[in-house]
């Protein structure tokens, strides 16, 4: 279930990820002036993204996850681990990956964001498209 979920939303991510701009910025990565953002009611853009939100609210995708977390509920109800004797283990296990995303995003966020100007350094655990300048 896992894999077809990764499947849907890599398929989703490569139609919508080359979506028209709002034109905030040129070729270059300078600002645009306001009066040439794109981004009034029914323009390409704004239809665009109401387009993808439609997508990830969509109900039907959202029945995957329900049914992730009923087989997770089913295996977990079959294997009882918390009548286990090593039943401390599944907690550590738990709390380690909570620490581990909470770090992963501290990571994310404190690398801070490039201005226009800045000398371009490499930022790990960012896509380079959000190392372009702000």
């Amino acid at each position: 279930l896992q894999v077809l979920n990764i499947i849907i939303l890599v398929a989703a991510w490569l139609f919508m990820r080359s979506g028209p701009s709002y034109n905030h910025f040129d070729s270059e990565g300078k600002s645009n002036d306001p009066s040439e953002y794109n981004n009034e009611h029914g323009s390409e853009p704004v239809v665009y993204n109401a387009a993808v939100l439609s997508f990830y609210l969509l109900g039907p995708l959202w029945a995957l996850y329900f049914v992730i977390g009923a087989v997770a509920a089913f295996l977990y109800d079959a294997f009882r681990p918390a009548d286990k004797r090593n039943s401390w283990v599944w907690g550590w296990v738990a709390d380690g990956c909570t620490l581990l995303m909470v770090g992963l995003s501290m990571v994310c966020i404190s690398q801070g964001i490039q201005r226009e100007g800045d000398i371009l350094e490499q930022k790990f655990f960012r896509p380079t498209e959000s190392d372009d300048y702000a």
